[in-house]
């Protein structure tokens, strides 16, 4: 396999394990609505919001790209375009499953700023994802 196949295939991988994350919430709230387990509930809540306002930074560190190259760029702007969408669909169902104004630039700044504070966590832990490749 050629280089440029396995870093899309370690790309397709950070999307399906963020993706996964955030479908793990929805099934922990389906169990703890069905089963009436309010404390369930109320975490998997918080998970689901927690797993689409951080996808992007989810998506960058599993991807091992470079932020500052092009190619992280374009993976950035698609990871967030999903954390995006995760996060207006988040809103829309808290808010009884309607759609408000408010919601759409909300999602764009919650979005950002989650995953900005992510991956300025993961910096100053010491992780990779800001100064270059997983690689190395």
């Amino acid at each position: 396999m050629t280089g440029d196949t396995l870093s899309g295939m370690r790309i397709l991988t950070a999307f399906a394990i963020a993706f996964g994350l955030f479908a793990a919430g929805f099934v922990l709230h389906i169990v703890g609505g069905a089963a009436d387990i309010e404390g369930l509930f109320q975490f998997a809540v918080v998970w689901i919001f927690v797993s689409a306002l951080g996808f992007p930074a989810t998506v960058l560190t599993f991807a091992g790209v470079e932020l500052r190259s092009r190619h992280g760029l374009l993976v950035l702007g698609g990871a967030f375009l999903g954390g995006f969408a995760l996060t207006v669909g988040t809103l829309w169902a808290a808010n009884d499953r309607t759609f408000a104004p408010w919601q759409f630039p909300a999602a764009a700044i919650l979005v950002g700023a989650v995953s900005a504070l992510k991956l300025g966590l993961d910096a100053l832990g010491g992780g990779r994802t800001l100064r270059g490749s997983a690689r190395g």
